[in-house]
């Protein structure tokens, strides 16, 4: 599977504010865990990567954890299993236009 990196900016409070970056399928974990307003998309381009997508999915439920309800961030918003994430990440990266 391939991956693009984005660079985001985090606010988690008024008076701490975090850049970051990481893979264009977080953007919306970020946003489930700290709040939609609280997650910026800040501009650049980044070469997409190729990642296991069952390791992937794994490290995302490792790095986010569950909400307060015991839901798992990542299931809440990709859905249950890498597949679900391979299938996002190949929308996200998307494929180089062909040369006419």
């Amino acid at each position: 599977m391939l991956a693009k990196h984005v660079r985001v900016l985090v606010r988690r409070d008024m008076a701490e504010i975090i850049g970051a970056t990481v893979f264009a399928h977080e953007v919306d974990i970020l946003r489930d865990v700290h709040g939609d307003s609280n997650i910026e998309e800040l501009e650049g381009e980044f070469e997409p990567v190729e990642i296991d997508p069952a390791e992937e999915f794994d490290r995302l439920v490792n790095v986010y954890g569950r909400n307060d309800e015991g839901q798992i961030y990542v299931e809440r918003v990709i859905g249950r299993g890498p597949k679900q994430l391979e299938a996002l990440g190949v929308k996200k990266v998307g494929r180089p236009a062909k040369a006419e």
